[in-house]
């Protein structure tokens, strides 16, 4: 879980060029994690959009990827914005770290 934590996006905030984006594929019939990376990326400095693939016909699947990224030029595009909607953040989520996680919380 390590790349979902304050730590790792310490990391990323340090490594990611202004206009760079990160694409979290979080496709998971049991956990909602798209408002842990929500949580993650404000407190970080970054913007979420999440991105939900809903195709249709036999043998595809569907699923969900977060964008995160510093510019809202990106997410203005209307590629993005077309396809995209804000994370509703969940209350009294705790910031997930390296010494804490924790997968109860986020049970579908």
């Amino acid at each position: 879980m390590h790349l979902l934590t304050s730590e790792a996006f310490v990391t990323y905030a340090r490594v990611t060029k202004p206009d760079g984006v990160i694409a979290f594929h979080l496709s998971n019939r049991y956990l909602d994690l798209a408002p842990v990376v929500e949580q993650l990326a404000r407190d970080s400095g970054f913007h979420a959009v999440l991105v939900a693939d809903r195709p249709r016909g036999q043998d595809v699947s569907a699923s969900d990827w977060v964008l995160v990224t510093r510019s809202t030029a990106f997410l203005g595009q209307p590629e993005i914005a077309a396809y995209s909607t804000g994370i509703v953040p969940r209350s009294g989520l705790p910031v997930w770290t390296d010494q804490f996680t924790n997968l109860f919380q986020i049970l579908k």
